[in-house]
């Protein structure tokens, strides 16, 4: 008896230890991150118990005790069923964190990453009122809660976040969490994202090169245009070894976003902030410190890529087939009525090839939608269509 309360005892201090290193001091918010103590027969099924109480737990903390009563069958027929230990689909990983067997008892303590936004998904699929996405974010402080100046600029892109795996610095784990903390941030600004398992699901289907419209565009862009994202942001990151000091690990590192249009793989532009953070363990400093960063420097990427909507941009912009000189009027009042045209010159004309010099605020989209909605009923441009889109060209065919 006296061994068995050595060892609650033992496990206690793990668990609040545990805790203490792997949530900041007064949060915010809710980050998903769960700390779990179950026992079972074998290490497997105590490891299973532990994993479905993390996520039971997380969704408490969504919806409430409240709804959680309410719901507790939907739930748990969906969610939290047991069979094939299904709630295991809503953690992005975790970690053993203690373990003992004692009288053929085995317990387990672990520290779950639930997939937040994957869990509010589903739990409104399912018709359970959820909280604030922005409200679900431990690093989302009142400042990261404000809209962005001038941020409905953006309400009619979509993005896409992610990563070059090939090239990755930080493990891929880690990586997966840093965009899902940027699409909750995306969603605090009511702005529309590709879910992560959108671009898998892609991949599986193995239609990623099939894409015949450019000649060699990065993996990246391909799926971004398959998914319809006008902007993909491509995620990177780094983290030192740390150093130990007085009882916690410091480790140094920074993340890098940059953004890009997905038709035409043009910049929009880059930020890298570098920061410090202390943990109980090195693995929990660097997972703080990567995923306290990812939404502020969205934040920063958010506000350059109005900045880079709002100044203007050269475009050469070609026109073949038969054009002529009333054609060319036509089509040159259309770009004159945009609003965000600021100038426009014809630097070379033929019956079968016209090109334009224009100045214009705003994305290649943004300009394209506008000489669709204003020549799509005019005569000789019916057949409107676009050829060819590269950095800061594009060729029209009518």
């Amino acid at each position: 008896m006296p061994g068995k309360i050595f060892l609650i005892s033992i496990l206690s201090l793990v668990v609040l230890y545990a805790q203490a290193c792997g949530k900041p001091v007064k949060p915010r918010g809710y980050d998903g991150v769960e700390v779990v103590t179950k026992v079972g027969d074998n290490y497997f099924k105590a490891i299973h118990a532990a994993i479905r109480v993390a996520v039971k737990t997380a969704i408490i903390k969504i919806i409430g005790p409240d709804s959680y009563r309410t719901h507790r069958a939907t739930i748990n027929n969906t969610i939290l069923k047991t069979k094939y230990n299904h709630a295991r689909k809503y953690t992005v990983s975790h970690t053993i964190l203690g373990r003992n067997k004692d009288n053929g008892q085995h317990t387990v303590t672990i520290r779950a990453w639930v997939n937040v936004p994957k869990l509010v998904m589903t739990l409104s699929e399912l018709g359970i009122k959820t909280k604030d996405p922005a409200s679900l974010s431990s690093s989302q402080t009142g400042d990261l809660k404000k809209k962005i100046p001038g941020i409905d600029a953006l309400k009619r892109e979509s993005f896409m976040v992610h990563f070059d795996e090939e090239n990755l610095n930080i493990p891929l784990e880690l990586a997966t969490r840093a965009v899902q903390r940027i699409n909750g941030y995306l969603a605090s600004q009511n702005l529309n994202y590709i879910n992560k398992s959108q671009i898998t699901s892609l991949k599986k289907q193995r239609q990623i090169m099939d894409d015949e419209d450019l000649t060699s565009p990065s993996a990246l862009q391909i799926m971004a245009r398959k998914l319809h994202a006008d902007v993909y942001i491509l995620l990177n990151a780094r983290v030192d070894d740390g150093i130990y000091q007085k009882g916690k690990y410091i480790t140094r590192g920074s993340l890098s976003l940059t953004a890009f249009e997905s038709s035409t793989a043009r910049g929009l532009g880059s930020v890298e902030l570098s920061h410090t953070k202390k943990g109980g363990d090195l693995t929990d400093a660097q997972n703080q410190l990567i995923l306290e960063t990812a939404p502020r420097a969205a934040k920063r990427l958010l506000a350059s890529i109005i900045s880079y909507k709002s100044r203007p941009h050269l475009y050469i912009l070609i026109i073949q087939g038969n054009i002529d000189h009333e054609a060319r009027k036509t089509f040159q009042r259309s770009l004159e009525k945009d609003p965000n045209t600021v100038g426009i010159s014809l630097s070379s004309a033929t019956k079968r090839h016209v090109r334009y010099e224009i100045r214009y605020k705003g994305m290649t989209r943004d300009l394209l939608d506008g000489i669709f909605r204003r020549l799509k009923e005019k005569d000789g441009f019916e057949a409107l269509k676009v050829k060819l889109l590269r950095r800061k060209g594009i060729t029209l065919t009518i």
